[in-house]
């Protein structure tokens, strides 16, 4: 029998964060975040940045993955936010600041 160990300690070594989707055009996907255990100290503050918040899928998923991590997210920076898609209301109480707001 063949066990890939690569796999098996990749996956002891990552947090992983799967978040479903559920966008604007009533598609649904799925997405998954990572990121390896140990990198972030415990109760390290975060802000989380992204370019777009649209449905806010994307910034919340962040947020929960670096929640379990350990760290303490302390708000989220954009470049742009969509408004009409709502995504603000997905990461109250968390503190967001957009540069520009349409």
């Amino acid at each position: 029998m063949w066990v890939n160990r690569e796999a098996e300690d990749l996956a002891r070594n990552h947090f992983r964060h799967w978040q479903a989707f559920r966008g604007h055009w009533e598609s649904s996907a799925v997405g998954r975040l990572e990121m390896h255990r140990g990198v972030l100290p415990a109760g390290a503050g975060v802000l989380v940045v992204d370019d777009v918040l649209a449905t806010g899928g994307t910034v919340a998923a962040a947020r929960d993955l670096l929640t379990v991590a350990g760290a303490v997210v302390t708000g989220a920076a954009l470049v742009l936010e969509l408004t009409a898609l709502g995504g603000r209301g997905l990461l109250d109480p968390l503190a967001v600041r957009s540069l520009q707001v349409v």
